[in-house]
This record gives C-alpha cells, sequence and structure tokens, in this order.
C-alpha cells in the first residue's frame, strides 16, 4: 500500500488552519461593526485563507483521485463522519449546553440531513463532486492536453476573471461548478506535469508575490477608501480574498505546487494529524456550535479594541485546532476499536 505524501498531508493541515483563521475573522466578528484601524486589516488578512484553504482541498482531492477510482465507501464514509458530528452536537446542545438561542425545528432538520439542507456547504458540494468524478474522468481521460488546457482557460475567464474585473459574479458561476474547474486543473497537474522539474525557486517566488499582493489588496483598498471617504472601496476590500479572485487561484495553484515540488516524504505523525483535519472542520464550523466558540467561549467581539487581539487570535486558532483534532482522533480510535471488536463476533 502506497503511504501517503506528507508533503501534502502538511499542506492539508496549513489549509485547516487557514480556514479557522477565516472563521475566526468571519463569524467570530459578523455583524459587528469593524471600526477602522490596525485591528480590522488584522481581521480581514485573517480571513483571507479561508477560501484558499478550501481551493487547495480540493486540488489536492483531484490530484489523487484521477489515478483511482472513488470508492462509494469512501463516500458513505465522509457522509457518516458528517452525520456522526452534526447529529452529535444537536444532542449536546439539547441535554448539556445551554444557550440563549433555542434550538428550533428547522435546526433539528438541518442537522439530521446536513448534505441536504448544506449545513456544511463545503460537504455538500464535496460529496456531489465525488459522485462525479467518475464520469469527469471519462472526458479527463479521453481530450488532449491543448483541449484540457483550453477547457480551464475558458471557465477561468468565466469564473475568476471576468468577476475579478467586475467584482460580481457572472456568467452562472456556482460553488460546484468552480469544484469541477479546480478538478480540471488538479488532473491537468497529474497528468502532465513532472513534479521532478517543477522549478521549485519560480513557485516560491510567485507564491510570495501573489500573497503580498493578496494583502496588499486588502489593505490598499480599505486605506484609500477610508482616505478619500469612498465606501464602495471599503466595502469590497474582502472581494480579492473571494474563492474564485485571480489572485487567490494563482496563489491556490502555486502554493500547490510548492509543496508537489518538494522531495517526496511520509511522516506518520503528520498523516496522522492530517486524517483528522476533515473532522476539526466539521467540529468548529457546526452552525449550532460555530456562535457558542465565537461568542460565549472565546468572546472574540470583546477583543476587538485589544491591542493583544493578535494573541488572542494565535491563542483562539490554536486551541481550536488541537481541541478539535484531539475529538477525531479519538472518534478514529474507537471507530477502529468498534470494527475490529464486530470482526471478532463473526
Amino acid at each position: 500500500m502506497k503511504t501517503r505524501n506528507s508533503n501534502l498531508e502538511m499542506l492539508r493541515i496549513l489549509c485547516m488552519l487557514m480556514i479557522i483563521s477565516h472563521h475566526y475573522s468571519v463569524h467570530g466578528f459578523a455583524s459587528f461593526g469593524l471600526t477602522y484601524g490596525t485591528n480590522r486589516h488584522l481581521v480581514d488578512i485573517l480571513s483571507m485563507g479561508g477560501k484558499l484553504g478550501v481551493n487547495i482541498f480540493v486540488l489536492i482531492s483531484g490530484y489523487f483521485v484521477i489515478k483511482t477510482e472513488i470508492s462509494i465507501y469512501k463516500i458513505i464514509s465522509i457522509i457518516v463522519q458528517t452525520w456522526f458530528y452534526s447529529i452529535g452536537i444537536l444532542v449536546l446542545f439539547l441535554t448539556v449546553l445551554s444557550t440563549e438561542k433555542t434550538i428550533e425545528g428547522i435546526d433539528i432538520k438541518k442537522s439530521i440531513m446536513p448534505l441536504s439542507y448544506q449545513t456544511y456547504w463545503f460537504v455538500t458540494c464535496y460529496v456531489i463532486l465525488m459522485i462525479l468524478t467518475p464520469y469527469i474522468n471519462i472526458l479527463v481521460n479521453n481530450i488532449s492536453k491543448k483541449m484540457h488546457c483550453k477547457l480551464i482557460v475558458i471557465f477561468l475567464c468565466m469564473w475568476s476573471v471576468i468577476p475579478s474585473i467586475f467584482r460580481e459574479n457572472l456568467l452562472m458561476y456556482s460553488e460546484l461548478g468552480w469544484f469541477v474547474l479546480l478538478y480540471f486543473i488538479a488532473t491537468y497537474i497529474r497528468k502532465y506535469v513532472d513534479n521532478d522539474k517543477i522549478n521549485l525557486k519560480k513557485h516560491i517566488g510567485i507564491t510570495i508575490l501573489s500573497g503580498v499582493l493578496l494583502v496588499v489588496s486588502v489593505v490598499m483598498l480599505d486605506c484609500i477608501g477610508r482616505t478619500y471617504m469612498i465606501e464602495e472601496l471599503s466595502v469590497m476590500r474582502r472581494w480579492y480574498s473571494s474563492m474564485n479572485s485571480v489572485i487567490v487561484i494563482v496563489l491556490s495553484i502555486e502554493l500547490f505546487l510548492v509543496f508537489l515540488a518538494m522531495k517526496e516524504k511520509s511522516n506518520r505523525f503528520v498523516n496522522t494529524i492530517a486524517s483528522a483535519t476533515f473532522g476539526v472542520y466539521l467540529i468548529h464550523d457546526n452552525f449550532l456550535l460555530r456562535p457558542y466558540i465565537w461568542d460565549v467561549i472565546f468572546k472574540n467581539k470583546e477583543m476587538y479594541s485589544s491591542q493583544y487581539l493578535i494573541v488572542h487570535a494565535i491563542c483562539t486558532i490554536s486551541i481550536i485546532f488541537v481541541v478539535c483534532l484531539i475529538i477525531d482522533l479519538i472518534r478514529q480510535l474507537l471507530v477502529k476499536l468498534f470494527i475490529k471488536f464486530i470482526r471478532r463476533l463473526k
């Protein structure tokens, strides 16, 4: 059995940390008037990595799935794991945790049927993508390199370049469609890019340049909007950190190529941590638990005016990652023990 490439597993861990940082910013200060200043820039910068992380997660999946048949058991495993945490957290709120929010009928429905209600939008899109991959692979494996490239360019122009210019998602853009495009990009890299010939220094340079450009775009738009009283610029300051912005897609691909170009190695510890990243996402971004984490436990909004906001952010993100990680690793262990027990009964 081929061992996992720990470089990409490390990238998966990095992506989850960026996603938590994004949620720290977006959900932690939801419906909160961010007054202008250094902390607003900090919160905006923390929000930038979320969609970047999502893009890379899909790229990693597409890179491996093209060479293997997606197992129905893998899809079922994702659905069961999602359902486990969704139902588990609902039970937790109905029995142990007390909040100002009353659990209503719609909350129960969303918890019982998380995919149908898109409780976790990423999971819904991802599962549908995995179901479609056998059919997408037929297309990918039967078109030329030139046609494959043209297909990617067409969709990038429609769903990235044009929206980045007009600051509006046009031409039938959707998250699912974007995931399919990312899959096309990942399969192109897998089929036509030789890992040993990737110029690591070049891609590191482009990655750094893209990252700096992303940060500058957020801060500069806000500063210019504030200085010249152009509210539209301040409002759109996070636009270029959206999932399909040109800057983010370039940064996503380049960062993926950087980790792909590194000498392949396998590290059991890294692989174990990476195996629990999906669980980390399901726990901390549950729609019931989300406001409890940011408003009740860590009290983000109360820290907004503090000079120690960056310290609070680093500690909060780290704690959430570690705690959720431990919970999912325990779940994995219990599942293995349960399967082992069932096998002994046969």
